[in-house]
């Protein structure tokens, strides 16, 4: 608080133990009591804490354990990836003048809230393929990418003069 003298501990509700690793805070311009902080917890899962007053309290909002509050793509819970396969968050913002409206990356996805990490949604396969929260996520199902395929293409493959297969690290094969 300003004109206070000293920094005051603020950390109820987060991970202390050896391993879990917090990189990030945000919050809103126009919102000093709500805050997030963003991580890895030691099993390389990432891990999102939120406050609503001023960090007097903690509690998660990210629950990966069964892609509980996430609306998935290709990676989760069960999925053809795991959530440890993305690592823990490799960047995470809060929108200047919206506390609800967040996002976070890792090392291959995007995903985002929009009511304040109530609920997560994919933001790297068309919406009309997510996954349900609660529920495990599918192996072996197709996706339609939507541009961010963060992956290496090995080959390319016409299969006629309108049709090329290309051959990915991660996301397998895509077509077009």
């Amino acid at each position: 608080d300003w004109g206070q003298p000293a920094w005051q501990l603020k950390n109820s509700g987060l991970p202390t133990e050896e391993g879990y690793g917090l990189a990030f805070v945000g919050m809103a311009l126009n919102d000093i009591t709500t805050a997030y902080v963003s991580g890895q917890t030691p099993n390389e899962n990432p891990m999102i804490y939120k406050t609503d007053n001023g960090g007097d309290s903690w509690e998660g909002v990210l629950r990966v354990s069964t892609n509980e509050n996430i609306f998935t793509g290709w990676t989760g819970h069960q999925g053809d990836r795991q959530w440890s396969y993305g690592g823990g968050t490799t960047g995470f913002c809060v929108s200047p003048y919206d506390k609800n409206r967040a996002a976070f990356t890792d090392y291959g996805f995007l995903h985002l809230t929009t009511d304040g990490g109530t609920t997560w949604h994919q933001a790297y396969v068309n919406p009309d393929d997510e996954n349900p929260s609660g529920s495990s996520t599918p192996k072996g199902k197709p996706y339609h990418g939507v541009g961010l395929e963060n992956t290496s293409c090995w080959w390319l493959h016409w299969t006629d003069s309108t049709h090329v297969f290309g051959c990915y690290t991660d996301i397998r094969g895509a077509r077009s």
